[in-house]
């Protein structure tokens, strides 16, 4: 039976919600993805490859965006690759959507806050429908 070790609940992504990411240190060239889902502790995204994915436990840098709202940017945000797996199954050197799951690293106190604007604004309540707009941009809790 599976078991969920999460630390922080995970909360679906609205429509519009997105993610650069690259690798530190080497090519500037980005992936685009759509977030999927997002907590304080880490984010899920789907994006396409023509290549295998991030191994597990590399070092990335992720933007989270908005396209719909293109200021709402949290910066380059430090993560960890938990894993990546393929959706499709084309054949090698096509194209191909893939699964991320990372972990966030180590944030500043700025870093921090921004995931916090970026996940008041861009994810669902919960039961909350994926294109629904959002009102007041802060997460609502159940007593």
């Amino acid at each position: 039976m599976f078991k969920d070790l999460r630390l922080h609940k995970r909360f679906q992504a609205r429509e519009g919600a997105c993610a650069s990411f690259m690798n530190p240190g080497f090519s500037p060239a980005a992936r685009i993805g759509q977030v999927l889902d997002m907590s304080k502790g880490g984010i899920a995204l789907k994006y396409l490859s023509n290549r295998d994915g991030y191994e597990k436990g590399r070092s990335v840098l992720i933007e989270l965006f908005n396209v719909s709202n293109p200021v709402l940017t949290t910066g380059e945000i430090p993560c960890r690759v938990v894993y990546d797996v393929p959706l499709t199954d084309n054949p090698p050197d096509s194209m191909n959507i893939r699964r991320c799951g990372m972990a966030f690293g180590r944030l500043s106190n700025l870093q921090s806050c921004h995931v916090d604007h970026f996940m008041a604004t861009c994810v669902c309540d919960p039961g909350e429908p994926r294109s629904a707009g959002r009102q007041t941009g802060r997460i609502r809790r159940e007593p």
